[in-house]
């Protein structure tokens, strides 16, 4: 269900407000019809000047609310309040004369939107302070993790050579998974952060770098098993041979760009050549 606009409310408010009053409901203080013109004028200046004190009052308060601090925002929170009550006290005792000028009917509408505005930024500014604190502790966990990955990894690879401490190694690897999956709780707090706050876009990449690291340590840890000594040692000379390959094709590489880079060298110095010699015969 669609909720109204708080214009609707309001308008709607204000129309059971005359509704009522016009059907004869109790008022604290009912309207004086029969009072003086200039009396009535100057009654309602009163209550003008009042209800544009409260709205004053309010602006202010709203004006201070960017970039304000948690501390700032409850008292900015106590002082609305303080604001609504002051005003509902004395609007107890106006509301029927209120209620009998328009002036003073969209006076009230304006302030009581902006009592609502006011209230919503306040809300919405303890939540970009939630969402920066979320983001700060996640940026100072994620951090700290690297040096208890790198104590994992090796700790991991201790484990993984000798079969009797396979059991140790796998609560081992059930432990990284536990902190994993903290880390990606931290570090979805951050991003939900980041695109709320986009002041954070340049820390959440350096953000992503780490997590991505500590991603990936995690899968060669998940990946660490037992490996008798000449398995190991025959995937160190596997892994040694291959970059033995990947340099052989380097090298190849660049001798090959410097042959051609010589000979078009060489193919210059003969094309100048024979241009000089032309130039030496005599021209009819």
């Amino acid at each position: 269900m669609q909720i109204p606009p708080m214009k609707q409310l309001l308008t709607l408010a204000r129309g059971l407000l005359l509704t009522g009053l016009l059907a004869g409901q109790p008022s604290p203080l009912p309207a004086q019809t029969d009072q003086p013109d200039h009396l009535r004028a100057e009654e309602l200046m009163q209550i003008e000047i009042r209800l544009r004190q409260y709205t004053d009052e309010i602006s202010s308060l709203e004006a201070t609310l960017s970039g304000a601090s948690a501390e700032r925002l409850k008292r900015a929170e106590r002082s609305l309040k303080a604001i609504g009550t002051r005003w509902n006290t004395y609007f107890q005792t106006r509301q029927s004369v209120i209620a009998d000028d328009e002036s003073l009917l969209d006076l009230l509408t304006h302030f009581e939107e902006l009592q609502q505005e006011t209230a919503d930024s306040i809300v919405r500014q303890q939540q970009r302070l939630n969402e920066l604190e979320n983001f700060k502790r996640a940026e100072r966990f994620i951090a700290a993790q690297d040096t208890v990955y790198k104590q994992l990894q090796r700790k991991a690879l201790e484990l993984s050579v000798a079969p009797q401490l396979a059991g140790e190694l796998e609560r081992l690897k059930g432990s990284e998974q536990l902190l994993l999956a903290d880390i990606e709780g931290h570090y979805g707090r951050a991003e939900a952060a980041s695109q709320t706050l986009p002041q954070l876009k340049k820390r959440m990449q350096a953000l992503t770098e780490q997590y991505i690291s500590l991603k990936t340590q995690s899968a060669q840890i998940q990946e660490t098993v037992y490996k008798p000594f000449i398995e190991r040692a025959k995937d160190y000379l596997l892994g040694m041979a291959a970059v033995a390959i990947v340099l052989m094709f380097v090298n190849a590489v660049v001798t090959k760009l410097k042959m051609l880079q010589q000979a078009r060298e060489n193919a210059k110095k003969y094309q100048d050549m024979l241009n000089q010699n032309n130039q030496d015969y005599p021209t009819i």
